[in-house]
Parts: structure tokens; sequence; C-alpha cells
């Protein structure tokens, strides 16, 4: 039997429309999305898993089928995962195995984080654990400082050589060749 599609809607603390759809029965699946996706990320987990779980997606407020909130005050990754587990009350779900894409994973954390009765699992999927300019650690300085930190100082360098031409070719005018 063909599982079938269901869409829902439900409200943010914010009044915020957010839109969510569920497949199948059975372990639910939540999966977040990451900045400008709209659920394709997920259809080979629908294709898979749905004819055994419960595979519920939704649209993080400001995209796809969700609402943008009245003000960019109520858009963050705090408010997003406070999103999704109303999204979890509003499937009539006590628990879900979280999944997150690309920023998904941060709202994933973030609602681990604030609302631990509710997650049964995560799955983080290609995204960070902060914002990604965070994660790479001190900043590190311009690739031109780093190349001449390695090297001794000029006066301590041996002139470059100068290329030749390839056999054949006359040199460039200026360049060493005979004035005629």
């Amino acid at each position: 039997m063909t599982p079938t599609l269901t869409e829902h809607h439900t409200r943010g603390f914010d009044g915020t429309k957010i839109y969510w759809s569920s497949i199948g029965e059975g372990l639910p699946l939540l999966c977040t999305d990451g900045i400008a996706c709209d659920m394709y990320a997920w259809k080979y987990i629908v294709r898979d898993f749905a004819d055994r779980c419960r595979i519920i997606r939704w649209n993080i407020r400001g995209h796809g089928r969700s609402d943008k909130p009245g003000s960019f005050d109520n858009l963050s990754i705090e408010n997003c995962a406070d999103d999704l587990a109303l999204v979890i009350e509003a499937a009539g779900i006590g628990q879900a195995v979280l999944l997150g894409h690309s920023m998904g994973v941060q709202v994933i954390f973030e609602a681990f984080r604030r609302h631990k009765d509710r997650v049964k699992g995560l799955v983080p999927v290609c995204g960070s654990y902060s914002p990604p300019v965070l994660t790479y650690g001190p900043p590190a300085p311009p690739p031109w400082r780093r190349r001449s930190d390695r090297r001794p100082p000029r006066s301590d360098r041996r002139k470059p050589r100068r290329a030749s031409p390839p056999r054949g070719v006359p040199p460039a005018v200026g360049e060493n060749a005979p004035v005629r």
C-alpha cells in the first residue's frame, strides 16, 4: 500500500504560519531543511523509509510554504527550534528522530538543547553545530601573511631565476633582446 501524504499548518509562538507534511507510519523522523531549501533534500528518505517510518518534513519560518515572521527579531535558530517542537506537538507525537540538513543541523541541535524530552535521536547531515564562519577556529591570517611568515626576510632569499623563452622563440623586446 502506498503511503499517503498529508499537509498541515501550525502556528509558531508569534503566530507565524508553519507548514509541515507527513507521510507513512511508524518511527517518526522529522526532517529540517537548511537555508533556501524546500524539502528536496529528503526525497530519498521519503522514498526509502515511508513504508516503515512516519516522515515529517517542514519548512522553517520564512521558507517554502511557511510564512515569514512579522519581525526579523523572530527569525533565529532558537525560534526555529521552538517551531520544530510545535510541529512535533501538532503531529501528535511525543518524540521524533530529528534529521537536519545544512542550517537545519543547528536547528535540531538547538531543539535538543531546548526540548530534550521531544528528541529520540539526532541525525545531522552536511551542516555545522554553529554558524559556519565560527566553526573553523580562530581567524586565520590572510594567505599572503601566512606565506610570508614562512619565508626568510627578503635580503636572505635567492633572487628568482628568470624564465627563459622556449627554444626557437626570440626574446621579447626590452628583455635582453638585441636591438637592431
